[in-house]
């Protein structure tokens, strides 16, 4: 799959600017992962290594957006992952509060996956916590895409990040 963009409102963001992706690893709580965007071949990769020590285990990277219309409900997205589980995550602004959403997906090493999901499937997290009583998520709260290793998936990983789309 050729497609490297990520349609957000009227503008599209490429995906080809590595520098746009904000990564946030364990460091934050003592931790000693570590996770980095490159382009590589043309193709935005998100890569790292998870480590379990000092309560580790988890990397992850965001890109700002803009709000989407009402009417986008689902986010597809085109990966190649290394066989390990990741989660596509979504933060949203609502009144004013940031809460980020998740959905956990798998992945086949070195096979491109098309993965569509409808945004009434993204539970609401608030630090690593699920938030039971969390507004539904819409198009127009959302304000960051992502991606986060899966917690407890120790050692070297690697997402090939190929499509994010809103429709």
């Amino acid at each position: 799959m050729n497609t490297q963009t990520v349609t957000a409102s009227a503008e599209i963001r490429s995906l080809d600017n590595p520098r746009e992706w904000q990564i946030i690893n364990d460091g934050v709580m003592g931790g000693l992962s570590y996770g980095r965007v490159e382009l590589e071949r043309g193709e935005l990769n998100f890569t790292g290594k998870i480590s379990l020590r000092n309560n580790g285990g988890f990397s992850s990277t965001y890109l700002e957006l803009d709000r989407q219309p009402s009417q986008k409900t689902r986010v597809r997205i085109a990966v190649e992952g290394d066989g390990k589980d990741y989660q596509l995550r979504l933060r949203s602004q609502i009144e004013r509060y940031s809460l980020a959403y998740k959905v956990e997906f798998p992945t086949r090493a070195g096979e491109v996956l098309e993965l569509e999901f409808d945004l009434a499937e993204f539970q609401g997290t608030f630090r690593g916590r699920i938030v039971s009583q969390a507004p539904q998520l819409t198009g127009e709260s959302i304000t960051h895409v992502g991606f986060l290793i899966a917690p407890g998936a120790a050692g070297a990983f690697n997402l090939t990040i190929h499509s994010i789309e809103f429709i």
